[in-house]
């Protein structure tokens, strides 16, 4: 009796996980040159007609100052040798920079992305747009699509590290 207790349980539990749609992420420019580079780490919850990203965590460093800096979440799928804008969120401000500061990401941020008809998450990923005052911007880029790892992640990952700017 037990034993069918503790099954039936385990079988909840699993069923439980597999329909959670929520998925962890860690998102780093940390290796490019950019002027405006970070890491983010949070959750990303698929739901019908739209996506959310909760940014949980992370830092962003301005190598120049400058009076508002502010980053927006992106969905991206593939275009050629690059990528597309599939759709992004309202962009929030991080605030005023000074030249090398580092500022750390303690609130959590929220961004919700409407998906388009037909959405398949294993063909797009996560990009995170950083917006300078000056209407520059600089980007860092998932490095597996937004079902979780595949296959390509492994080389997506070597690329990023090997020259951000191409794979990004």
């Amino acid at each position: 009796m037990i034993i069918a207790r503790l099954l039936l349980v385990a079988l909840l539990l699993v069923a439980a996980r597999q329909q959670d749609p929520t998925t962890a992420f860690d998102v780093s420019s940390e290796s490019s040159l950019y002027d405006v580079r970070g890491r983010l780490t949070g959750t990303i919850r698929l739901e019908p007609s739209q996506l959310t990203i909760v940014v949980k965590s992370g830092s962003v460093l301005a190598a120049r100052p400058d009076s508002r800096i502010e980053v927006r979440a992106i969905i991206a799928g593939p275009s050629g040798t690059s990528w597309k804008k599939v759709g992004s969120s309202e962009p929030q401000v991080l605030g005023a920079f000074r030249a090398g500061e580092r500022h750390d990401v303690t609130d959590s941020l929220v961004f919700r992305i409407s998906t388009p008809s037909g959405f398949e998450p294993q063909d797009h990923w996560l990009v995170f747009q950083f917006g300078r005052s000056d209407g520059s911007t600089t980007y860092a880029c998932s490095d597996r699509n937004l079902a979780g790892p595949d296959s390509l992640s492994a080389r997506r990952a070597q690329q990023l590290r090997t020259f951000y700017p191409m794979a990004c």
